[in-house]
């Protein structure tokens, strides 16, 4: 029992020596230590979160499913960005049914997800089930937490979704400001929508 605990205390200092390296930008020494911590206890969940975010960064997403996997048997009280993982790490492996079970488990957990919301609407445009895709992309764009990087993006989507179905002052709308953005692919898109009918005024 002494030696677990023991045990137990070195995992912990190899996390945390794990969080410090991530910081300091050294992935090697950041994997060395929580691999370690998860020698020393099979039972600790963090490591397995810190290896699956380190491994969706370099887009190994075979590693993501199953550090996630064993986290979430781990903890109780998972992280809602464990979920997100999971469901784009399925998504990327273009296992659709199960990235939209896991970014919606993500939504549940945090109702403001917007990159959860984004990647829903993703797939939702893959499947061709466009309005539902419209929404969800309007559920990113209300929220504070969609990551800045994907913005521009998301108000392209929106755009090239709402011309798709003849919902054409939204896309003006949305059309140009993802152009403000410096959206850069947005020019064809104001093209078409020039010959359907004038941009309203605001």
């Amino acid at each position: 029992e002494q030696a677990r605990a023991q045990d137990d205390d070195k995992a912990q200092v190899h996390y945390w020596l794990g969080r410090v390296a991530v910081e300091e930008r050294k992935p090697q020494e950041a994997r060395a230590h929580f691999e370690r911590a998860i020698e020393l206890d099979d039972d600790y969940p963090f490591p397995h979160y810190r290896l699956a975010e380190m491994a969706y960064d370099r887009q190994d997403y075979s590693t993501v499913l199953g550090h996630i996997g064993q986290y979430l048997k781990l903890d109780d009280s998972p992280y809602s960005r464990a979920y997100y993982l999971l469901g784009a790490s399925h998504f990327h492996q273009d296992n659709l049914p199960a990235a939209e079970e896991n970014l919606k488990k993500a939504i549940r957990r945090r109702s403001s997800y917007g990159d959860a919301f984004y990647l829903l609407a993703a797939i939702y445009t893959r499947q061709e089930r466009k309005e539902e895709a419209i929404a969800e992309l309007k559920l990113a764009l209300e929220t504070d937490s969609l990551h800045d990087s994907l913005r521009p993006e998301a108000h392209y989507n929106l755009a090239v979704l709402c011309y798709e179905t003849g919902q054409h002052d939204l896309a003006w709308k949305h059309a140009r400001i993802a152009e403000r953005l410096g959206y850069g692919n947005v020019n064809w898109l104001l093209a078409e929508l020039a010959q359907v009918g004038e941009e309203p005024e605001e």
